[in-house]
């Protein structure tokens, strides 16, 4: 693995352990995980960014193999959210099933579903007109 990586591997684990999003229930983990929680052995892997360029890198996978590495060495579990366009279109979960699957002996499986909406007024004035259609979030 690239320093760089190292580098990016190293502070995520720093965040991702015990330290939830806004909008994600810690009872919820308490709740499901207690031994887990107890521990600090609870680990949330919210989001990745990469450049469109460097999507046919490595650094994803490293990513996604270290982080697995350090869960089982903490005995620990990590939860992710992946957006149904990442999850049906470019078959993200099924890929990073792959990854964890082949780095580790560990059990993967889909535990909820949130589907976001949005409420838009109808209007035809021409300010309203010239406003951006939604587009994917890829």
């Amino acid at each position: 693995m690239s320093a760089t990586a190292e580098r990016l591997v190293d502070r995520i684990a720093e965040v991702v352990r015990h330290r939830l999003p806004a909008g994600v229930s810690p009872e919820y983990f308490a709740h499901h995980y207690p031994d887990h929680w107890s521990r600090g052995a609870v680990f949330y892997l919210g989001f990745s960014l990469v450049a469109s360029r460097r999507r046919r890198s490595q650094l994803f996978s490293e990513l996604i193999s270290t982080v697995t590495r350090i869960v089982v060495a903490n005995d620990g579990m990590c939860s992710y959210d992946i957006c149904m366009f990442n999850n049906e279109t470019i078959g993200l979960a099924d890929a990073v099933n792959t990854i964890v699957t082949n780095t580790a002996n560990v059990d993967v499986r889909a535990v909820d579903t949130q589907t976001y909406y949005a409420a838009v007024p109808v209007v035809t004035s021409e300010e309203f007109l010239r406003l951006p259609q939604p587009r994917s979030t890829v």
